[in-house]
């Protein structure tokens, strides 16, 4: 099977989940970037033309209430509202998961997470992903059309022998 093609990011503070992630997914993805800084999603979603992130929940040590993770899923989806979000956390409950949900979140899945189900829950997000970009792009080719053929012309030049 090829790789697909696009780029993942995974945000987490735990550098073995980063490596990780990274090392099981780089097998079915182009490019698997990794970070541990939510701060620096901005600058990911500003030079990258990123497809799905993976987000912690938590950050800061000893929190496990989820609200960093809530903030910045809030943050990106301000930068690029089409963004296939995927919220993960050691935490999990069914209140934080349907917070995430309601906010924007694609999915959400609960550390430790089976390498099967991550794989195949991060291929259906890409998908979904490539699939919000494929119908923006329609739309906007749609819209462009739309103000061709609804253009007033107000003069027609032409040149014809008589």
């Amino acid at each position: 099977m090829s790789k697909l093609q696009g780029k993942i990011l995974i945000v987490d503070d735990d550098k073995d989940v980063l490596v990780t992630a990274k090392m099981f997914l780089k097998q079915n993805f182009s490019e698997i970037i990794i970070e541990d800084n939510p701060e620096e999603i901005p600058n990911y979603l500003k030079k990258y033309n990123i497809e799905v992130i993976i987000l912690d929940m938590n950050f800061k040590p000893g929190v496990t209430n989820g609200n960093e993770g809530l903030f910045w899923l809030k943050e990106i989806l301000k930068i690029d509202p089409n963004m296939c979000v995927l919220m993960n956390t050691a935490y999990g409950d069914i209140e934080i998961a349907v917070e995430a949900m309601k906010i924007g979140a694609s999915e959400f899945i609960v550390k430790p997470w089976q390498g099967e189900k991550l794989l195949a829950t991060v291929t259906a997000i890409y998908k979904l992903s490539k699939s919000r970009k494929k119908i923006l792009k329609l739309q906007h080719t749609k819209n462009l059309l739309d103000q061709e053929i609804n253009k007033e012309y107000t003069q027609i030049i032409s040149k014809s022998k008589s």
